[in-house]
C-alpha cells in the first residue's frame, strides 16, 4: 500500500491546483509502485476518498498508467466548484474547460480502466445516483456505481471493504 501526499499540501513543495496537477503526482506514484520490487505491477489498484476519490477517478482515464482499476468513495464531482470558491479553487470559476478538466464525469465514456464510485446513501449527491448510472450505461462507460450506507465520511469504511472484496476475487482481471 502506498499513500502519496500532494503538491502544495502538508508542507510539500509546489502549488496546490485542485484536481489537476495532483493527478500527475498520483500517476507518478502508481508508476513507481508498479516497478517496485515485490509488487505485482499488473495488479495495482487505486482508491481514494473525497478529493482523493476524484483523483483516483481521473486516473482511470490515463492509458499509460499501469493500473488495473480504481475506486472512490465520495469522489464523483460535477464540473461545478462554486461551493469551494473561498477555500480551494485556484482557477477562474467562469472557465468551463478548467472545471471539466478536473472531474471525471464529463469524460466517463473515455475511461480506459474500470472505476467503481461508491456513494453513501446520505450524501448530498446521492440523489443523482440513478442519473449518473443511467448516463454511464448509455455511453458504455467503465464507470460502475455502488451505494453504501452512510454519509460522506461514514461511507468510506464499507466502500473500502467492498472494493477489497472485489480485488480479492480478481474481478477486474478480465475488465482490462
Amino acid at each position: 500500500m502506498l499513500t502519496p501526499t500532494w503538491r502544495g499540501e502538508n508542507g510539500n513543495p509546489g502549488a496546490f491546483e485542485l484536481l489537476y496537477g495532483e493527478v500527475d503526482d498520483l500517476a507518478a506514484a502508481v508508476r513507481t509502485l508498479a516497478v517496485t520490487p515485490g509488487v505485482d505491477g499488473g495488479r495495482v489498484y487505486v482508491f481514494g476518498h473525497s478529493v482523493g476519490g476524484g483523483l483516483s477517478a481521473l486516473l482511470a482515464l490515463y492509458p499509460d498508467v499501469p493500473l488495473r482499476a480504481s475506486g472512490s468513495a465520495g469522489g464523483l464531482f460535477f464540473p461545478t466548484f462554486e461551493r469551494w470558491r473561498k477555500s480551494r479553487v485556484r482557477f477562474p470559476l467562469e472557465d468551463r474547460l478548467e472545471q471539466e478538466l478536473r472531474v471525471m464525469l464529463p469524460h466517463m465514456d473515455e475511461l480506459v480502466r474500470p472505476h467503481i464510485a461508491y456513494m453513501g446513501e446520505q450524501e448530498i449527491s446521492a440523489k443523482t445516483f440513478a442519473a449518473i448510472a443511467a448516463q454511464a450505461a448509455r455511453v458504455g462507460s467503465r464507470l460502475r456505481l455502488a451505494r453504501v450506507r452512510g454519509n460522506h465520511s461514514t461511507a468510506l469504511a464499507p466502500a473500502i471493504r467492498h472494493f477489497i472484496s472485489i480485488i480479492r476475487k480478481d474481478a477486474f482481471r478480465e475488465a482490462n
